[in-house]
């Protein structure tokens, strides 16, 4: 394991299928520990990923029983070896996003998100969206290679 990943000790209780402030929170970390997206975790627990972003967003405050026992696994480390090995044959995909802070991975998550609400029935929107956030980068790039000039001509 490296020294970037955290440790997340088994319940006290086994998961009894309620999300509270304290479990949401330890999904959420424990996903974006393993530099899964929403969509990547989903599939490897074969719940639909916007599930999964309404647990995290409380917005979904318990799960049917027939994913309990899968969020129980999860939440107490019972995949953590063979998630490990996941991550270990994709290692430019998921070292990328482990070196990616928190608050960017939630950005990015948004970005994708908001992207696939729009494509479906307003895909103009979702251009002009995707539009709208390349210029931004455009000019961030731009600030910050004269920042860099400056710092160097200085």
């Amino acid at each position: 394991m490296s020294t970037n990943e955290k440790t997340f000790p088994a319940h006290e209780q086994p998961f009894n299928g309620t999300f509270d402030d304290e479990t949401r929170q330890k999904l959420h970390e424990k996903r974006i520990s393993y530099g899964f997206s929403l969509q990547q975790l989903g599939s490897f627990l074969k719940i639909h990923w916007s599930t999964i972003r309404k647990w995290e967003a409380g917005v979904t405050t318990s799960c049917h029983p027939r994913h309990t026992a899968r969020i129980g696994k999860f939440l107490d480390g019972g995949y953590d070896e063979q998630l490990r090995t996941i991550v270990t044959q994709e290692p430019f995909m998921r070292g990328a996003s482990r070196r990616i802070s928190l608050a960017a991975n939630q950005c990015m998550e948004r970005v994708g998100q908001t992207y696939q609400l729009c494509q479906p029935d307003f895909p103009d929107l979702g251009d002009a969206f995707l539009d709208a956030i390349e210029q931004t980068i455009q000019d961030t790039i731009r600030e910050f290679l004269k920042r860099i000039e400056k710092s160097i001509s200085s």
